[in-house]
């Protein structure tokens, strides 16, 4: 059998959580501050999850903050709204009255998620853009 020496094994422990910390630090996407809908704009594809399952959404924004989605259930499912910029973020409204907030985030890789938390908690949506 044989031993690894102490100070190496420190040195081995100590080089893998640096290893690890770099790959989370360059893989972890930022918040970006949004000062306008203009980085927004465009067609937007992903889930939308509830407490009773996650399904696929599409989402089209406007330059005019206008907005519309389909949320594909077993018969399809169109919102309409607005939406506008506060604080860094888009917040938005539907035809419902259903309010919320839409986050951008970019990763060092330059991958763009647009994360969103309905403000009554019924419901969380992530999407990336469509190319």
């Amino acid at each position: 059998m044989t031993l690894v020496n102490r100070p190496y094994q420190s040195v081995t422990i100590i080089l893998v959580l640096l290893i690890s910390l770099a790959v989370i630090t360059t893989t972890t996407p930022a918040q970006e501050q949004l000062a306008d809908l203009t980085p927004l704009v465009g067609k937007w594809r992903g889930n939308v999850t509830t407490k009773q399952g996650t399904v696929p959404i599409e989402l089209t924004i406007q330059a005019d903050g206008s907005w519309a989605t389909v949320v594909y259930l077993r018969q399809p499912q169109s919102f309409k709204g607005t939406m506008q910029v506060v604080d860094g973020k888009a917040h938005y409204k539907d035809s419902e009255g259903k309010t919320g907030t839409l986050t951008l985030y970019v990763d060092t890789k330059g991958k763009r998620t647009l994360k969103g938390v309905r403000d009554d908690g019924f419901s969380t949506t992530e999407y990336e853009p469509v190319k």
